[in-house]
């Protein structure tokens, strides 16, 4: 990061005969906390193939595109789409069940009604063949209404006994 002061130059403490800059990294597992080497140190200690040696130029650029990778922003992206699949499924289960409970509601319902309009049927039946509340024959009446009145009587009592037999 350039803060717009002149670089300062680090020298190795190791090879001091004549001023050795420090100017590289060795990224090798077991050299990653030896921190800047000189020429010196890299060619006496990191030559081999066993080390990954990169210029302060190089870390830098490689750090920069570490941080600019778009590997952690797609990976949140499939997770993103992951998750709204997972979203989608849910909500159609959801309405699925809906649906489902719905027209389990609509069959109950519907077999309320048929079940109490039977109910209701019985029951205006069971009270058109009772025997009238009103025992008594008005005999002031005219003798249509109370023969009317006797055949319902008649009718009401030979329904009742059907019933009972």
């Amino acid at each position: 990061m350039n803060t717009g002061r002149p670089a300062t130059t680090h020298l190795c403490t190791l090879h001091t005969k004549r001023p050795e800059p420090l100017v590289f990294a060795c990224l090798s597992q077991e050299c990653l906390s030896k921190g800047l080497l000189c020429y010196h140190c890299r060619t006496q200690s990191h030559s081999t193939e066993d080390h990954d040696v990169l210029t302060i130029h190089q870390l830098t650029e490689q750090a920069q595109n570490c941080t600019y990778s778009h590997t952690v922003p797609d990976a949140l992206h499939e997770h993103i789409c992951i998750v709204e699949e997972a979203k989608k499924v849910c909500l159609s289960s959801l309405d699925s069940a809906r649906q489902r409970v719905d027209r389990s509601i609509s069959e109950v319902e519907e077999w309320v009604v048929v079940q109490f309009g039977m109910l209701e049927h019985n029951l205006l039946e069971q009270a058109a063949s009772s025997p009238p509340s009103a025992v008594e024959l008005d005999m002031n009446q005219p003798t249509a209404e109370l023969n009317q009145r006797v055949v319902e009587m008649a009718k009401a009592i030979t329904d009742q006994r059907q019933k009972e037999s």
